[in-house]
């Protein structure tokens, strides 16, 4: 009999079957992985240092998990405890027998009575049909967008074919954003930049919060306080650089910058940024090309 419950990740037991099962069906994952998002995680303190996470069971053997980042959502000055699901895996030969909506379904109902507020997520459109189905609304459509330096490159990684490499290279020199970013813009207050690499947790202080107050269009945001940011860059073998504007001692800008290979080849993210005026982050997105 398939039970749904609470997974607590008190014991090495349950941690090793959320890993199995992220190895099984998403991407391997170490332990230290594990602690910092699901167990580290400050907002945690909400409910006693435990973490929301939701399993599904085959009498002792973990065979699904559903777990949820706890976050602290502003919304117009007032604070609300959200959920957002990650890392949802189902073990191959149990898939199709609806553990995923069992899971959510469970989640939703303890929620109602952990003063959880609402639940968001960022699902792709594999996902999104399967959550609509539940009863999820759309609140707002987002684009991804990226500037190539070098998208020939990228093309040869995926196909392996030089020809279209070479007709990347054209298009890509052709619809260069970069050069016509760097041609029309130029930074007027360079010396006021700082870039910071490997960027340590105590740097962190109420002034990337303080610049999100300020922003009239930020009305549904999450929360940067200090204690947040210390937790969400802290994260094991993966290092942030910050780049940093200021004026008078005020952070008028910051952009949070980290690198992948999800595409094979590296990539640069802008994982966080907030600003004054445009022409501020305008000159920082120039320092980074540069």
């Amino acid at each position: 009999m398939i039970e749904i419950k609470r997974v607590y990740l008190n014991n090495e037991e349950e941690k090793n079957g959320f890993l199995e099962l992220m190895e099984k069906c998403l991407t391997p994952k170490t332990s230290s992985w594990l602690n910092w998002k699901y167990l580290e995680n400050p907002c945690n303190v909400t409910f006693d240092n435990k973490p929301f996470i939701f399993g599904a069971y085959d009498e002792e053997k973990l065979i699904g998990i559903r777990p949820f980042m706890l976050q602290q959502v502003i919304y117009k000055d007032k604070k609300y405890i959200t959920a957002q699901p990650c890392d949802t895996a189902v073990d191959p030969n149990y898939q199709g027998r609806g553990l995923f909506k069992k899971m959510t379904l469970k989640a939703i109902e303890e929620a109602e009575s952990m003063n959880i507020n609402f639940f968001f997520n960022f699902p792709n459109v594999n996902s999104q049909p399967g959550y609509l189905k539940m009863g999820w609304e759309i609140l707002h459509n987002k684009n991804e967008s990226f500037l190539f330096d070098n998208f020939g490159k990228l093309v040869k990684s995926h196909t392996n074919n030089f020809m279209l490499k070479t007709i990347g290279n054209v298009l890509s020199w052709y619809f260069n954003k970069k050069r016509k970013i760097m041609k029309k813009h130029k930074i007027n207050n360079l010396n006021n930049i700082k870039h910071i690499h490997n960027v340590d947790v105590d740097f962190f202080d109420d002034s990337f919060e303080n610049l999100w107050k300020i922003k009239n269009f930020n009305e549904i945001r999450i929360s940067r306080e200090k204690e947040y940011l210390a937790w969400r860059y802290s994260r094991k073998n993966k290092n942030y650089d910050i780049v940093t504007m200021y004026d008078n001692n005020k952070l008028r800008a910051y952009a949070i910058l980290c690198f992948s290979d999800r595409w094979k080849v590296k990539e640069l993210q802008i994982v966080d940024f907030n600003y004054v005026n445009l022409e501020d982050i305008i000159g920082l997105i120039i320092y980074i090309i540069k």
